[in-house]
């Protein structure tokens, strides 16, 4: 399973601790900001995490059928660190859910 965090930097300024994220995740990559390559970056990817990353536009839509999971996260980078925890934190648990076929946190 490949997971990619396509605006991590936003997120986190070296403070969080990933691992339950990667652990969730599997193969994670966590990204910094480049809009340009966004396209690239979920061409073959599971799961797709962002905080305030813009999906392409004209002919490369980031909600394409290829796409089999998208989780977007709220919008964090201003918060507190222990609230850009429990955000990955909570990240982590709804992949772990999804994987195992629950319905934990889903908005069809």
């Amino acid at each position: 399973m490949k997971a990619v965090f396509l605006d991590y930097d936003t997120v986190s300024h070296g403070d969080l601790d990933t691992s339950a994220l990667s652990a969730a995740a599997g193969d994670l990559e966590l990204c910094d900001s480049d809009d340009a390559r966004i396209a690239a970056r979920v061409h073959d990817a599971d799961i797709v995490l962002l905080n305030r990353a813009e999906p392409p536009q004209d002919g490369e839509p980031l909600l394409e059928p290829g796409i089999p999971n998208l989780i977007v996260t709220p919008h964090v980078a201003w918060a507190a660190q222990e609230a850009r925890q429990r955000c990955l934190d909570e990240m982590a648990a709804n992949i772990r859910d999804f994987l195992a076929g629950g319905r934990r946190s889903r908005v069809v």
